[in-house]
């Protein structure tokens, strides 16, 4: 029998939507020089009207639908993904307003990305007029338990441990018991310092929302998260914002409770799904 020569397959792609920004008709090319997601060269944009989608071809192998869901497991491929998603939209944030997808928001053919413009043309453009001239900055709070158990006791606690007798087994419960009752009152009392925090710098913003708390598992931090907002700020504002955040520090820290900014950032938080 004769021997076939296997020929590779061409490769298939898609494309990677990064978000949407606007533009005029012959506003067809961006920095063709940014890295996108994948090693395939050439960032462009897809236009339609005054709408344009940011967009670079992806390879089905990685990102097709069959074998994402597997390559999401991979944390070292997802988190150089990530970051490479997070980069273009910043580089792309210095000289345009953009409204930034989601990670792995990919589609089949451009004609399905220019449809989507088409019927989202009034959304987007609506969208893109309120987020220009504004940026999101991120605000978290965390406290440092030790230091804020210490500025919360009182003499009080002193005492009861004092008359919690002499065997160590009743001394050990009455501890425990007024280790959580501190815990209690730091958790208590920072979620007021955060009410207060949001207060302030609500102030600066004309936008605001309180995101979900996340664990330590997950922040990878010693302290405790007692507060998680995001603000859109006006590009002109960020001083006196960032300003408001150390003269909040300046009061609370002392009790082992601090605010950290960090920013700007594609407006996640302020484009909705």
């Amino acid at each position: 029998m004769p021997d076939f020569v296997k020929v590779p397959l061409e490769e298939e792609f898609a494309w990677y939507l990064y978000g949407i920004v606007l533009c005029g008709e012959n506003d067809r090319d961006i920095d063709t020089d940014l890295t996108g997601i994948s090693a395939e060269p050439g960032v462009r944009i897809i236009v339609s009207g005054s709408l344009g989608a940011v967009v670079s071809r992806v390879p089905l192998s990685q990102f097709g639908a069959a074998v994402l869901e597997e390559k999401l497991q991979d944390l070292r491929w997802l988190e150089e993904k990530v970051r490479l998603h997070q980069e273009l939209l910043q580089q792309i944030m210095q000289e345009r307003t953009i409204v930034p997808m989601k990670f792995g928001t990919i589609f089949q053919s451009q004609e399905r990305v220019r449809d989507i413009l088409e019927k989202q043309q009034e959304h987007f453009q609506a969208l893109l007029k309120f987020l220009t001239g504004h940026e999101e900055w991120g605000v978290k709070g965390y406290y440092r338990r030790e230091e804020l158990h210490e500025y919360l006791s009182s003499g009080e606690c002193s005492s009861k441990l004092g008359q919690g007798g002499t065997g160590l087994g009743k001394a050990y419960l009455l501890r425990k018991k007024l280790e959580e009752e501190l815990e209690s009152r730091a958790v208590d009392y920072s979620r007021q310092i955060g009410e207060e925090a949001y207060g302030w710098l609500r102030v600066h913003s004309v936008r605001s929302t309180l995101n979900k708390f996340l664990s330590r598992n997950v922040t990878g931090r010693e302290e405790e998260l007692f507060f998680n907002g995001a603000f859109l700020v006006a590009k002109g504002s960020h001083g006196a914002f960032r300003h408001t955040v150390e003269k909040l520090n300046g009061e609370f820290g002392a009790q082992g409770i601090f605010l950290e900014v960090s920013g700007p950032w594609p407006p996640y938080s302020f484009v909705g799904e």
